[in-house]
């Protein structure tokens, strides 16, 4: 919906504002309009947090995006992104994040990733210790055995409740791999930079 705000008294102005808004409101450049047809691509005014040259963007599919719902989101490690065993995962929330999950819905789960026209499907659970540290924002899986580097993996939050404010949280992965000489890496693995509307 276009609305001129301030009264104009020449004749030809009011005909440019009312081709533009016309303009806007037959492309369907207004903000809605814009906003449902970029879902799912990158805005060039899209901010990205420590996007410099070691950041790694992960994928994640959340049900509902709009904030304060009660919802699932599966925070994905697609296996393209290490080429070692992992035998710890560490997930650091955000400061700021004010949102709720609850330790007995957390899982960390064995992935078959889709595609455009593949759902994602994480079924199976991969026994591990789980700790949460709320007061420092970390979420450490422990699993019984190494991770295999040829499956792909999700931490699933079955029921979490959205942030009561829309915005961008970063969610860091960090990781403790283990190469062909049995050396364990610390290593960053990527970010999952989930958008609440």
């Amino acid at each position: 919906m276009c609305v001129a705000l301030i009264p104009f008294s020449r004749r030809s102005t009011r005909g440019l504002l009312a081709a533009a808004c016309a303009a806007v409101m037959t492309t369907g450049s207004h903000p809605g309009a814009l906003s449902q047809a970029n879902q799912g691509t990158q805005s060039l005014w899209e901010m990205r947090w420590d996007q410099g040259t070691g950041f790694r963007n992960l994928t994640y599919r959340i049900g509902d995006t709009r904030k304060r719902r009660i919802t699932d989101w599966n925070l994905y490690l697609n296996k393209k992104k290490r080429r070692e065993k992992v035998l710890k995962l560490l997930v650091t929330v955000p400061d700021y994040w004010t949102g709720r999950f609850w330790q007995e819905r957390i899982s960390l789960r064995a992935c078959d990733l889709g595609s455009v026209i593949k759902r994602s499907r994480c079924e199976e659970e991969v026994p591990a210790d789980m700790t949460i540290d709320a007061e420092a924002g970390r979420i450490e899986f422990y699993p019984h055995s190494a991770l295999d580097p040829d499956q792909s993996y999700g931490v699933i939050f079955d029921k979490i409740k959205n942030p009561r404010r829309a915005g961008e949280y970063q969610f860091n992965l960090l990781a403790e791999l283990s190469n062909d000489r049995g050396i364990v890496i610390p290593q960053y693995l990527g970010s999952w930079v989930v958008s609440v509307d």
